[in-house]
Formats: C-alpha cells, sequence, structure tokens
C-alpha cells in the first residue's frame, strides 16, 4: 500500500510527534487523507472509516481515552513553523489566505484569531490548530474522463465539480498528465495554473506548469508565450477567475477547470459555475463522489443535458 505522501509530512514534525505517526501501521497511513492537530489535544487521522485516535503505542482508535496521544502548544508551533519553512513572514499572506500549501503539495489550514484590516483578514494569530490534507496522485483518477472525451470528435471546456475533500486536484492532475502524453491526442500542449502551489508533481509529458501564477496573469502569460491547446486550472472561486476563464476561451483554448459544487442543482444556482456553463464553452460536467471516496468520478453529464433536466425539473416545480 503507498504511504510515501504521509511519511513525507512526517519531516516537519518535531521528533516525538514524529516517533509516533512514522510506526502507524501501513494500512492507517495509505487510508489517511487528513491530520488533524491540536494544541493540547489529541492528534486525530481522518479515514476512510472516519476518525481515528493515535495511542502513544501508534495503535488507533475510533474512541479517545487516557492513552490518546497529545500535542502541546509548542509543539503545534513547531508543526506550524516547519510547514512555512521556518520563516513566518514570508507566509503571512497564505496563513491569511488559510492555508500553506507545503512538501509535494500537501495543504495545511490553520484556525486562530482574525486579524482585520478595513475589513480584510490580513494576519492571524494565537493559532491553536492545524489540519493537513495529504495530497495523493492516484494512478488512472482521469481514466473515465478521458474515455468518455475520446468518443467525440471534438470537445471542448470540462468543470470538475464537487464538495471539499473529494479529488478535485487529484482528477485535474491525472487529467493534464495523461492527455498531454497520449498519442491519439496528439500529445496536447497543456498548461497547468498551479496558483496555490497544490499540483506536486505532474507527469505529463506536453505539460507546462505555471507556479503561483493568480489565474488572470496565468492565463494570460500561458497564451501570449506557451501556445496552449488546454489550460487547466484548479479551484475558481471568483468571478473575476470566471471572466478570465471565459475571456481565455475566446482564444481558442479549451479549459478544463474544478469548482465547489455540492450537488448537480448548484451548477445552475452558484453564480460562478452558471456564468461558466452559460458561456457555451464548457461540454461536460464531471460530478465527483464524496470525501470517502476522494478522486472517484460518480457521474458523467453533458452539460446540455443538464441544463435541460434543471429547467425543465424547475419548470415542473413551478
Amino acid at each position: 500500500m503507498e504511504t510515501k505522501e504521509f511519511d513525507e509530512i512526517l519531516n516537519f514534525f518535531p521528533e516525538r510527534i514524529k516517533s509516533v505517526l512514522k510506526s502507524v501501521s501501513t494500512d492507517v497511513k495509505s487510508n489517511t487523507y487528513e491530520i488533524r492537530l491540536r494544541s493540547d489535544k489529541p492528534i486525530v487521522l481522518f479515514a476512510n472509516n472516519g476518525s481515528n485516535f493515535i495511542k502513544t503505542d501508534s495503535t488507533v482508535s475510533a474512541i479517545d481515552s487516557k492513552y490518546s496521544f497529545c500535542i502541546s502548544k509548542d509543539e503545534l508551533q513547531q508543526v506550524i513553523s516547519g510547514i512555512c519553512g521556518y520563516s513566518l513572514y514570508s507566509h503571512q499572506n497564505d496563513i491569511a489566505n488559510g492555508f500553506v500549501t507545503f512538501g509535494n503539495g500537501h495543504r495545511a489550514g490553520f484556525c486562530g484569531t482574525a486579524i482585520l484590516n478595513d475589513g480584510r483578514i490580513t494576519a492571524l494569530r494565537d493559532i491553536e490548530s492545524v489540519n493537513i490534507r495529504i495530497s495523493r496522485y492516484i494512478e488512472n483518477s482521469a481514466k473515465e474522463l478521458i474515455e468518455e472525451i475520446s468518443k467525440q470528435p471534438v470537445f471542448n471546456g470540462i468543470i470538475i465539480a464537487g464538495a471539499p475533500c473529494t479529488g478535485k486536484t487529484t482528477v485535474l492532475k491525472g487529467f493534464a498528465s495523461e492527455i498531454s502524453s497520449l498519442y491519439r491526442f496528439g500529445y496536447m500542449k497543456t498548461v497547468l495554473i498551479d496558483e496555490r502551489f497544490e499540483m506536486g508533481c505532474v507527469r505529463g509529458l506536453n505539460c507546462d506548469v505555471l507556479c503561483g501564477f493568480p489565474k488572470t496573469e496565468g492565463i494570460m502569460h500561458a497564451i501570449r508565450v506557451l501556445s496552449p491547446e488546454i489550460i487547466v486550472c484548479d479551484e475558481v472561486v471568483s468571478m473575476c477567475d470566471a471572466e478570465s476563464i471565459i475571456k481565455g476561451c475566446y482564444s481558442g483554448v479549451k479549459f478544463v477547470v474544478s469548482i465547489h459544487v455540492g450537488a448537480y442543482k448548484d451548477i445552475f444556482l452558484r453564480p460562478i459555475s452558471k456564468k461558466l456553463t452559460d458561456s457555451g464553452f464548457f461540454d461536460y460536467v464531471v460530478f465527483l463522489d464524496n470525501a470517502l471516496n476522494p478522486g472517484r468520478i460518480k457521474k458523467i453529464v453533458k452539460t446540455e443535458d443538464l441544463k435541460s433536466e434543471f429547467y425543465c425539473n424547475s419548470c415542473c416545480n413551478n
């Protein structure tokens, strides 16, 4: 079973925490997708079977007990410092925006007290907990999607839709790697815009990665100097992002993007996703399964079919 991603994260932990987690069973390591650290509280590993408390002997239990392994406030600060490369100052903007990406695309989210300036969060203080989401490469995560678009003589854009922790980034990485490496697609020139350094290693033969570029600047840069056939963007979260993507579509580039969506109907109820689907540039919407099956595709739907179903149901309900 694959445990290298879990073990990689341990390199950022103090020795006492690292020692206990290193001895956790292979099965637990390979199934864990989040590590939650709280000051003076037990470490909790979230896996397919729910919450698991680590004991001092490195075994796990679904129930908290006096044997649960707790970490101190000082140890939590050491973890935060390690994740930030021992330079908290250089990561203040990332921390204020909610998370820091480290290692091979792992994400650390922070919980603390917000410091506001003109109504905007500029920093966090008194950080009491850290949630680490483990980035994994899932082989063939985009295989079903690749096979679907292979049936069409041409395809345009694709929207990857799912709730948090359902593997949107995983599927995007897999798609970018495969579409740029397949002869039957002509090794399509692919650009992946990795705004928050989350993509880690992308294995595509004909794929370029723009790291740290905001989406708008990244799209313009890609079109100007890389002549892409496909641009891949993770987490479209603002109307500005959506407008930049649509402008890019008018340049003749196909886009594959991800959005946060909980249910099918939300595609047309959220302004951002509605703008993308109404643009006419996106042929498919790919819905992912839940957080217990990250990276697994639940359903691939043609956008026009989804629209017809949604608006037909809306009319019937009225």
